[in-house]
């Protein structure tokens, strides 16, 4: 019940999205955000280790760790998620105060970016679908990704603007709280030389070619084991198989990128084009990692909150009816989402009671 009550709280504060000119509106909205944003840090903060997988696998190996700076450095592995750690604990604090300011780092980063993206219009409908995508699996399970999944989004969004400093601030945050974030590391050097979209031909032959090197990729699968990271996806040691694409993630982002490469390309604007193309590389990846479900859905995260940002850019596109019939869509596919990641959680319990 808590879980829906969260959902039907984000979504009715997403419809304040396309409230621009009452002031008063805008002003309930922000203080309503504001509520619904404190609630969700301190809900995903404050949750019993009995909910989520791995808990406690997170707390041992952060006590072992995460103690002291020395073994911090010899471990090097997410040192900006076991320092922020290592100063809580060094301040005396227990550890649900740690994950209350890990989830508040995260959703920022998050709304950081749903406000950024398209400089403001519809923000709360963005950050509403991210949430319902990720705030399950990323704020209350994988706490560490899931920071670092939504801090370096947000430099790729600065670094595309031009904003140099803030942008690369935020990319090695987030590759500080885990590693898998260097995978947005050549979209960065692209972005420094200049390349700001991808044409029609470009995102035909990513797809087509995702598709056709599937098979080809997995039989390179045994070269990659002799990395520490990526070992246990590939030696047995964690259980993976093949992923569908007949999933309903992946259809219906295939059938959003060809909605908006046929019918809007060319009024997209610059910073459309290149949520276009994230959401492209990010899907492509996906179909080309198929035959490692572990290794393709990672890679459908890192580049989930671009997915979110192109669902919501149509509303650009579309008159004042066709919004509302295209809002309640999205309201569908956004319970979808949520419901579907419910299944990594229990029934809700809070660690101070």
């Amino acid at each position: 019940m808590l879980y829906l009550a969260l959902f039907l709280s984000m979504a009715g504060v997403s419809v304040f999205s396309f409230v621009r000119e009452d002031g008063r509106a805008k002003v309930l909205g922000g203080i309503l955000f504001s509520f619904v944003f404190v609630y969700l840090v301190f809900f995903a903060g404050l949750r019993a280790p009995e909910i989520a997988p791995d808990y406690l696998n997170y707390v041992d190996w952060l006590h072992r760790v995460g103690g002291s700076l020395n073994s911090i450095i010899s471990e090097f592995k997410d040192p900006g998620f076991l320092l922020t750690f290592s100063i809580v604990n060094w301040l005396g604090f227990p550890d649900f105060v740690f994950f209350c300011l890990i989830a508040f780092i995260s959703l920022t980063a998050k709304y950081i970016f749903s406000r950024n993206v398209f400089l403001g219009f519809f923000t709360y409908l963005v950050f509403f679908l991210v949430f319902s995508r990720f705030y399950v699996v990323h704020d209350m399970v994988q706490v560490r990704v899931g920071a670092a999944i939504a801090l370096a989004s947000c430099g790729l969004i600065f670094l595309f603007r031009g904003q140099l400093f803030k942008g690369l601030m935020f990319y090695l945050l987030g590759l500080s709280f885990h590693l898998s974030v260097i995978i947005f590391l050549p979209v960065i050097i692209l972005l420094f030389l200049g390349f700001r979209r991808l044409s029609r031909f470009h995102i035909a032959l990513l797809l087509v070619g995702s598709f056709a090197l599937s098979s080809l990729i997995s039989g390179f699968s045994g070269q990659l084991s002799g990395i520490e990271r990526l070992a246990p996806y590939l030696n047995g040691e964690y259980q993976t198989s093949a992923l569908s694409l007949l999933s309903f993630y992946v259809l219906i982002r295939i059938v959003l990128v060809l909605s908006v490469v046929t019918l809007f390309y060319n009024q997209l604007s610059d910073i459309e084009h290149f949520v276009l193309g994230m959401a492209v590389v990010g899907l492509s990846l996906q179909i080309l990692l198929s035959w490692n479900d572990s290794f393709s859905l990672r890679t459908a995260e890192l580049f989930g909150m671009f997915d979110m940002a192109c669902f919501v850019m149509l509303m650009r596109f579309l008159d004042y009816r066709s919004k509302i019939s295209y809002g309640f869509l999205l309201l569908v596919i956004a319970m979808v989402f949520y419901m579907s990641t419910l299944k990594v959680v229990d029934a809700y319990a809070s660690v101070l009671f």
